[in-house]
């Protein structure tokens, strides 16, 4: 199996930053986001899981595909998904993540999209990078090692 490398950057209130990379010789590279403390590090196989997700184009049920981590402690199958802001809800700060981990394309600050949040840490092109990630796996099943720094 392919084995897929998170090195966590820094934690904050408003998410873990984290990279990621595939050991296949490849130069792809995607950063990543968590709510803080979310998974332990260590090593985690993970596959291809459908979840239900609402088309508002044909108004009907479709299934997405996302990666869900096997055998984590403390978690029912955390998924590897899309999302934007990981911030602690407690402390009064947004979180749309769909799943434990999202994949992205850069960080920024910006507003959460009700406007009634302040600025925050934010990932990037989220969405599309998960569809990358997918076709640079291709499906297949892979190792999750997540690495503290």
């Amino acid at each position: 199996m392919l084995v897929v490398t998170i090195r966590r950057h820094s934690r904050s209130d408003a998410g873990t930053q984290g990279s990621m990379t595939l050991a296949d010789g490849s130069k792809d590279h995607f950063d990543t986001l968590e709510p803080r403390d979310c998974i332990a590090a260590g090593s985690y196989s993970a596959y291809i899981h459908r979840v239900p997700a609402f088309n508002p184009h044909i108004d009907a049920m479709a299934y997405r595909r996302v990666y869900q981590l096997q055998d984590v402690k403390g978690h029912d199958r955390p998924d590897i998904d899309f999302g934007q802001f990981a911030g602690d809800r407690s402390l009064g700060l947004y979180n749309d993540m769909l799943g434990a981990i999202a994949v992205g394309l850069g960080f920024t600050r910006k507003l959460p999209p009700n406007g009634t949040y302040r600025a925050q840490l934010a990932l990037q092109n989220s969405r599309n990078t998960l569809g990358r990630l997918m076709a640079r796996t291709h499906g297949s099943g892979i190792i999750i090692d997540i690495i503290d720094p």
